[in-house]
């Protein structure tokens, strides 16, 4: 962080998953029932915190979130079984205490793509719950900064079950201020097959008409495209253009793999 304010970047801290952990992978791909493919395991909790009732890994239409043990595992989380997600709001409590007043930090992301793993209307109170607890252990872990962080909150998105529905984010229902805290929802229209198929324009509409109910700015804390072609340029242009226009602000997603990284 030091080093990217060194260079006159402010830094925003993710806690980030996909698929929820690493540790839910397929060991023997030939165990997959036709019509299903392995796991590869993707990044996010620890394995002490990953909880799959030993259901199956494999991939039910190819979605990462769509095996059984993903889902088990989202569930136990929300829950609360044995107490992770409590650890997982004590961990936001050491980060914060950590970097409390470090001007260079811009703010917190809690939590990077959450999954519906439940139907959102059951879901929702738990997942602003769930937010509430860890601003306020945040706030807590900050008491006596010279300034507070600013909270990126996410709506909880249905990617491997779409009938499963949007949660909005709005930890104010449960209690807690939403004083600096920000709305953040990615946006890879026009650039991953199958994000809406939507238009740049129109999935930004949507994003600021789910938002601007709850009162606070919006930032979009994931686009990007995966070439340098005059197309994918012009593309973004059209993107900081928009963005321009509802002043709203944004990270680019740089994908970057390490050596022996399955995927």
């Amino acid at each position: 962080m030091r080093a990217a304010a060194a260079r006159g970047i402010y830094t925003v801290l993710d806690f980030h998953q996909d698929a929820y952990t690493a540790s839910i992978h397929t060991e023997d791909p030939a165990s997959c029932p036709d019509a299903t493919t392995p796991a590869k395991g993707w990044d996010g909790a620890p394995a002490w915190a990953t909880i799959t009732d030993g259901l199956s890994t494999c991939l039910l239409n190819g979605e990462r979130n769509s095996s059984p043990a993903v889902v088990s595992a989202w569930n136990h989380f929300y829950d609360d079984t044995d107490g992770i997600r409590t650890q997982f709001t004590k961990a936001w409590a050491a980060v914060a205490a950590r970097f409390a007043g470090r001007p260079e930090i811009a703010g917190f992301d809690l939590l990077n793509e959450p999954e519906t793993s439940r139907p959102a209307a059951e879901l929702t109170p738990i997942y602003n719950e769930l937010l509430a607890q860890t601003i306020a252990a945040i706030r807590a872990a900050e008491h006596g900064a010279a300034f507070e962080h600013l909270i990126f909150v996410e709506p909880a998105m249905p990617s491997a079950n779409p009938s499963m529905g949007l949660v909005i984010p709005n930890p104010a229902t449960a209690g807690a201020s939403v004083r600096d805290v920000v709305a953040s929802a990615h946006n890879y229209a026009e650039s991953i097959t199958g994000a809406l198929d939507l238009r740049i324009e129109t999935m930004n509409d949507l994003i600021e008409t789910l938002t601007s109910g709850l009162g606070v700015a919006s930032w979009t804390g994931e686009y990007g495209w995966w070439s340098t072609s005059e197309e994918d340029l012009a593309k973004a242009r059209r993107f900081a253009a928009d963005e321009d226009r509802r002043r709203w602000g944004d990270a680019w997603w740089q994908w970057r793999q390490s050596c022996g990284d399955p995927h």
